[in-house]
This record gives C-alpha cells, structure tokens and sequence, in this order.
C-alpha cells in the first residue's frame, strides 16, 4: 500500500496542474465572437433587385448560420444587444460560354451585398464600418444545373461568408 501513495500523489498533482492550466481555456467557437454580445437581431435584408424574395432567402440563410456556428441567440428587436442590417446592392447573370448556336453553355450569377453589424447604441461591432462582400458561382444548365439551384448555393455560401465576418480579427 506505500508503495501506491506516491504514484498517486504525482497522478493528483498532475491532475490539478492540468486543470489550473486549461482553467481560462474556452471550447469549441466560442473564443471567435465578442464576449460582450450574446444577442443579435437580424434585420431583414432588402434587395435592389427585379428578383423576388432574394432578401428573405438571405436573411433565413444568415439566421440558419448564426445558429449552427455561433454562440449567438437569435432574438427580437427591442432584446437584442446588437443588429446585423443588409443590402442586396446587385445582382447579376452573365453567359462565359455558349455553344455554336449561341446558346448559353456556361453561366455565372453574381451577388454584392452591403453589410452593417451594431450595437443599440450604433456603434459599429465589425472591423469595417460598412462591410461590401461579392460572390459569385458558375453553372452549367447543361449539366442538369438550374438558376435556381445555382441561386440557392450562391447564398447559403453569402450566408456563411457574412456570419465569418461576425468573428472577432486576430
């Protein structure tokens, strides 16, 4: 039996060295948004476009975002601590390939979005006072691929890039 109280007593010391050192040490997403904000209103997301319901669909995108991969709490308006605010500024369609007959082979839509994220008081909580993202994606409707898919992956990726935005800069 003596022979284990010194082993056990170096486990114990181990143990508590391990633990006072990983005390202030956060998991998993949590240390990459601001301490002092755990609320957010999301505003809906206006669009300069003849497109209907493209604001909407990217607002529900941004709202899914932050609530797969931020500590942030959804909430409404007269809650929350801040406010993220959108703008679809453009939208648009072009053709890079077509086929001998003029037809279009290859498409590409583009999107460019302003973003806004405050505090109650309007002070800024991004890096960039007024934050301008541009994405774009290809498509082929050759290949099986319609605007409308192509559409729908161009902002579920808006999404997830305006949520990164959220993250505190290193």
């Amino acid at each position: 039996m003596i022979v284990f109280r010194p082993v056990a007593g170096a486990i114990a010391i181990v143990w508590l060295t391990f633990l006072a050192g990983c005390h202030f040490y956060q998991f998993g997403n949590q240390s990459l948004f601001r301490p002092d904000v755990q609320t957010i209103y999301v505003d809906m997301f206006e669009a300069d476009t003849y497109r209907k319901f493209l604001g909407q669909r990217l607002t529900e995108a941004v709202v899914k975002e932050i609530e797969l991969n931020t500590p942030l709490r959804i909430t409404e308006r007269a809650l929350a601590q801040s406010v993220l605010r959108g703008r679809l500024v453009r939208e648009r369609k072009r053709v890079l390939g077509e086929t001998i007959n003029d037809d279009p082979r290859t498409l590409q839509i583009d999107y460019l979005v302003e973003v806004t994220w405050t505090d109650n008081a309007g002070t800024p909580l991004m890096e960039r006072q007024l934050l301008r993202l541009n994405r774009s994606l290809d498509f082929i409707p050759e290949g099986g691929q319609s605007l409308t898919t192509a559409e729908q992956e161009l902002i579920r990726r808006l999404g997830r890039q305006i949520v990164q935005q959220l993250e505190i800069s290193w």
